[in-house]
């Protein structure tokens, strides 16, 4: 499909919303392609874009998949911020459902980063919240793998991305320590307000 149009709002358009949108479009058309990188990219400026209109929605979007590539990149940094960022906004936009993979992604960043005791910390943490049985048994599962590789002295590493086909909501998997259960499309970071339209 011809993306012109898309690319043209994503550099010409006046207004910042537009612009990130468009960039998201472009990102998740990346996405489907394999192109992690440029998705990466495309990410980030339409992350940036949603945050000057300071639209709560557009962020919950974009940036929890932004932590994943960040994640998978290596950019541990870039990643734990993305992944705080998404927490906080699953919590203020009371996407609960979400909530607990958000916070079990970030614990197993501590995992990759060497910190083991804060990743079983917040791994417990994610197990007290509100979640469907799947998220329980996938927190579950990361807390045990944790433990293990604290054990070995062994730093869990992410996975290769699987692509968007066939995913509930079409969000890349996770990064986590071995395969597993799947992201799924999870409204961004933050997702959508229960009750919203």
């Amino acid at each position: 499909a011809d993306d012109g149009p898309v690319r043209r709002l994503a550099a010409e358009a006046e207004d910042p919303w537009v612009r990130g949108f468009a960039f998201n479009t472009l990102a998740l058309a990346a996405e489907n392609n394999g192109e992690l990188e440029e998705q990466r990219q495309l990410l980030r400026a339409a992350h940036e874009a949603f945050r000057v209109t300071g639209d709560r929605f557009g962020l919950g979007m974009v940036v929890h998949s932004l932590g994943e590539l960040e994640d998978i990149a290596g950019e541990y940094e870039a990643a734990a911020s993305a992944y705080d960022e998404s927490i906080a906004l699953a919590a203020e936009l009371g996407n609960t459902d979400d909530l607990p993979l958000f916070a079990s992604n970030r614990a197993m960043l501590e995992a990759r980063r060497g910190d083991l005791g804060s990743a079983r910390a917040r791994l417990r943490q994610a197990l007290q919240l509100h979640a469907p049985p799947a998220r329980q048994r996938r927190s579950a599962a990361d807390l045990a793998r944790a433990r293990r590789a604290d054990g070995r002295g062994a730093r869990p590493g992410p996975t290769a991305p699987r692509g968007r086909r066939g995913d509930r909501r079409n969000r890349p998997s996770p990064p986590a320590v071995e395969p597993g259960c799947r992201g799924c499309r999870r409204r961004g970071g933050g997702g959508r307000p229960r009750g919203s339209k």
